[in-house]
């Protein structure tokens, strides 16, 4: 999913309280950062739309990234393995079509879990 942030855009979920010498990030920074976490990991790029919802300025996105971990992810080397996670996201758009407000989360525990890193948990 792509779409143009504000530079001065607040955010939330993941990307939000992301700071770095000059204070907090903005949604240009703190946005992009955490999504190119992933996207340095050529194998999961890949990003299906399965809902998205749109009311008013708002716009809901729910969709699942999917791929096989064969590149560096979050400071993590290759591990081969196949991932399939869930993220929403949900952006506020400005009457520019800039975003101007972004929430968003991904299920890192089951991404951390596909990948080996974290063990399962006991079946709920």
């Amino acid at each position: 999913m792509a779409c143009a942030v504000a530079p001065a855009a607040p955010t939330a979920g993941r990307a939000s309280g992301l700071k770095n010498a000059s204070g907090p990030l903005s949604a240009g920074q703190g946005y992009r950062r955490p999504r190119r976490a992933l996207h340095r990991n050529d194998g999961l790029e890949t990003r299906h739309a399965e809902d998205v919802i749109s009311s008013g300025d708002k716009v809901v996105a729910r969709t699942r990234v999917t791929g096989t971990s064969t590149g560096t992810l979050m400071g993590m080397p290759p591990r081969g393995k196949s991932v399939n996670v869930q993220v929403i996201d949900i952006l506020r758009f400005g009457d520019d079509g800039l975003v101007r407000e972004h929430w968003g989360v991904m299920d890192m525990m089951s991404m951390m879990q596909q990948l080996g890193v974290v063990p399962p948990g006991p079946p709920g």
